[in-house]
Formats: structure tokens, C-alpha cells, sequence
């Protein structure tokens, strides 16, 4: 990443340096495996089966996302084709 960016190579340093947090928290995901979130005492820790979310909870955020991302697109495509084309400019001023 350092030697991308002193190149001017400013993709190439965003990849890296994407990998590279990609890389750091899928190993401390690995490194933790059974355990999401360990707590001081044992009993209390987060792990995956505890924290699990049930079926209901995972249709009612699948069909919101759903809904919420075909709105989102409608919005951008609206936008995008309300104000496509070129800006004129009249007269002096902002």
C-alpha cells in the first residue's frame, strides 16, 4: 500500500489496503471461532448459537432490505435521468 501510494498508483493502493482489512478481520474472526464476543466470565459470552437470529427476524429484514434497495435504486435512476445532460450556464453568477 505505502509503496502503491508514494507511485501515485491510487487504486492499487486502495485495494491494498482493502485486502489488508479484509485480511485482519477475518483473522480475528477465525482466531475467535466459536466465540463472537468473550466475555470476562464464561457464562456470558457471545457465541454464535446465542446469537443467532431466528427465522422470522431474517424474512422481516430479507423483505425490508429488498424494499429498501428497490427504492433506492428508483430514486438514483429518477435523479440521474432528471438532471442528466450538460449544465448551462447564463449570465454571471453561481
Amino acid at each position: 500500500m505505502i509503496w502503491a501510494a508514494s507511485k501515485a498508483k491510487e487504486k492499487l493502493a486502495f485495494l491494498a489496503s482493502g485486502l489488508y482489512l479484509t485480511g485482519m478481520l477475518g483473522g480475528a474472526a477465525f482466531a475467535l471461532y466459536p466465540t463472537g464476543l468473550p466475555a470476562r466470565v464464561g457464562a456470558y459470552s457471545l457465541t454464535i448459537r446465542n446469537t443467532a437470529a431466528g427465522h422470522h427476524g431474517l424474512w422481516v429484514g430479507l423483505v425490508g432490505w429488498i424494499f429498501g434497495l428497490t427504492l433506492a435504486l428508483a430514486c438514483f435512476f429518477f435523479i440521474y435521468r432528471r438532471f442528466k445532460g450538460k449544465v448551462q450556464v447564463e449570465g454571471e453568477g453561481y
